[in-house]
């Protein structure tokens, strides 16, 4: 175990399974890449691989740290106009006004999502679940405990990913 808590562990699992979903994003992407333009779907024509990446931006793409840990799982387009310099700007290299903007409203909604997460957090925590008391309470008092933890839960992920993505 990397990191141990009493409510949550990370070990080298994590990053294998978020690693896992990423080259399987990317083996979907190259198969889409191979279908006739004519024949694709708007995402389909977005993402597709139509030259497969040499081993600099293949490892590059897999182990980009930011997005290794936790997530999100980018196409490698998406991933390949991050490095180039070619996301959010225009012909010109010019970063868009809209960029800044979507870069800004991340970052607030991020540290909304933080408060809200450690205002949740404290009322109900990680280990809710494995408490005695937890166990005797009726099932549906079970299940409105359980969306708030949850909820938090997940908005430890769009934390990260919302800072990674500023």
């Amino acid at each position: 175990t990397i990191f141990s808590s009493e409510d949550y562990d990370i070990n080298w699992t994590t990053a294998f399974c978020v690693m896992f979903l990423r080259i399987t994003s990317l083996c979907m992407d190259v198969a889409d890449g191979k279908i006739p333009e004519e024949k694709m779907s708007r995402d389909q024509k977005r993402f597709a691989v139509r030259r497969m990446p040499n081993i600099l931006e293949y490892l590059g793409f897999v182990f980009f740290y930011p997005a290794v840990l936790v997530g999100p799982t980018d196409n490698l387009s998406h991933y390949l106009a991050y490095v180039e310099g070619r996301l959010g700007c225009d012909e010109n290299g010019r970063v868009h006004s809209s960029s800044l903007k979507a870069a800004g409203v991340c970052f607030i909604t991020t540290v909304f999502a933080a408060i809200i997460s450690t205002v949740l957090g404290g009322f109900f925590p990680g280990d809710l679940l494995i408490r005695p008391e937890f166990e005797a309470l009726p099932l549906v008092l079970r299940w409105l405990r359980c969306l708030p933890m949850g909820t938090a839960t997940f908005l430890k992920y769009s934390i990260a990913w919302g800072l990674t993505e500023t």
